[in-house]
């Protein structure tokens, strides 16, 4: 490690890229007198030692104002620590920061940051491709007065005589109220309503658009530019999409105002067709607040969802290549289980959820085949809540939603089955809605649970 300062050094492994659920090591001292010292962090609190001390400095030097720091500690192997997080995963996250002195006080926003690295892996990470690229951004509207807004806008791809793939996308911000960019295509075309503003954007809470359908590419709070694997792409122009609508969900809770949207996303293409098509999965609790029902002044509430085999048995094979996952801010862990003939065969986890770092996880590929029983769990803490949190779109609501994204595209262009448990007893209803392509089947199913995970987090 190299810093431009003579104080404080830290360094570690992030599940999310943020604080929370952070192992990582500091490394203070002066002249000849250095330590490293390792440390977890499980939310924005100053970390704390670990019992069992894993790092290990090897080298340091200090030199015209600047700090050259070498350690080492061992890839794999659990210990007691409060966070022991692996270096070896696809895409890991890792965060640093610094002081300015050797006080082991809080940075400034000046003086941390984030990045992703494939430490141990062939491929490294592609940073922003040379690749053409459009842009879909809004229209430069005034953010409303409202606590949370959704603004649509429409697009439409100039060139529709060629397929081409979209392979990454970057996400184009200017403000910080965004809580979420989706996009969606529109194989007909877009119906602009008569409310539209002068700008041609319009409000779209309810996003019931003429038939479109989710794409698999959007942006969350934190998300830094994705790269989809190298052997799959969203298909674009022809046999592919050519009209876009840009949902834009801004939260403004202190009514901030005369502030100008043009947030959007960036999206590079290629001529050079990969193999396989993606589309998107939608699985869990869902936003229905039917489905999450949060008492307030509790730390650990659990909530699960199931999509059944009778769901998954009109499902075809689908390859999933990455997961994202999403609550609000109450939420604290997540975790998808996947269950075939009786036996759990994938089971992937965020132990320590951050609302303001999400993003796409590539995984080792796994398969859903028909048959497949999924499950989806949610743990929330309302110890800050003074009220009832229910399933919403809303910020302060919640959700519990995990996006697969899958190929072949399924039938319909997308897939959803979002189930609701509602009294979390056996003896309860379990509903579960499943469908492509926006057509849902509602059907109530005996309520099987599964053990909860036991979360790092909890």
């Amino acid at each position: 490690m190299a810093v431009n300062s003579l104080g404080w050094v830290g360094f570690g492994r992030s599940m999310n890229g943020g604080m929370k659920g952070a192992d990582m090591v500091v490394i203070r001292g002066a002249n000849d007198d250095f330590t490293a010292t390792s440390m977890s962090s499980t939310d924005y609190v100053p970390p704390t030692v670990d019992d069992v001390q894993i790092w290990k400095l090897v080298e340091w030097n200090q030199l015209n104002g600047e700090s050259y720091f070498v350690a080492q500690r061992a890839v794999g192997g659990c210990t007691d620590n409060l966070v022991n997080l692996p270096f070896e995963d696809l895409e890991a996250r890792f965060i640093f920061a610094f002081g300015r002195t050797q006080d082991f006080v809080y940075h400034t926003l000046t003086q941390r940051s984030n990045l992703q690295l494939n430490v141990f892996h062939d491929e490294p990470l592609i940073g922003v491709p040379d690749l053409p690229y459009f842009d879909t951004v809004m229209p430069a509207y005034e953010i409303p007065l409202e606590v949370d807004s959704y603004i649509c806008s429409n697009f439409t791809f100039p060139i529709s005589d060629v397929k081409y793939h979209i392979v990454a996308t970057e996400a184009l911000i200017n403000h910080g109220l965004t809580h979420h960019i989706i996009a969606w295509e529109c194989p007909n075309g877009v119906t602009v309503p008569d409310h539209a503003g002068p700008e041609g954007s319009w409000e779209c809470s309810t996003m019931a658009l003429d038939d479109c359908i989710p794409w698999p590419l959007g942006w969350g709070a934190g998300q830094q530019i994705h790269n989809l694997p190298p052997h799959v792409g969203v298909p674009l122009g022809m046999d592919g999409a050519q009209n876009l609508v840009l949902q834009v969900h801004n939260n403004n809770p202190t009514f901030q105002a005369g502030v100008l949207d043009t947030n959007g996303l960036r999206y590079y293409y290629t001529s050079e067709l990969r193999e396989n098509d993606v589309g998107v999965l939608l699985i869990g609790s869902g936003a229905s607040p039917q489905a999450i029902v949060l008492p307030p002044q509790l730390p650990s509430i659990y909530v699960t969802s199931e999509c059944p085999e009778k769901c998954t048995q009109d499902f075809q094979t689908l390859n999933v290549v990455t997961v994202s996952w999403h609550m609000h801010q109450t939420g604290k862990a997540m975790a998808y289980h996947q269950i075939r003939d009786g036996r759990e065969i994938v089971n992937y986890s965020m132990d320590y959820w951050d609302y303001n770092w999400q993003g796409h996880y590539e995984n080792d590929e796994f398969q859903i085949i028909p048959g497949d029983r999924l499950f989806t769990e949610c743990f929330f803490d309302t110890m800050n809540r003074t009220e009832l949190t229910l399933g919403g779109q809303g910020t302060q609501d919640e959700m519990c939603v995990i996006y697969l994204t899958v190929y072949p595209i399924p039938e319909g262009a997308w897939a959803m089955c979002f189930g609701v448990n509602m009294r979390y007893t056996e003896n309860d209803p379990f509903i579960t809605s499943c469908g492509d392509g926006g057509i849902a089947e509602f059907m109530q199913e005996p309520f099987v649970p599964i053990p909860p995970k036991e979360f790092c987090a909890l």
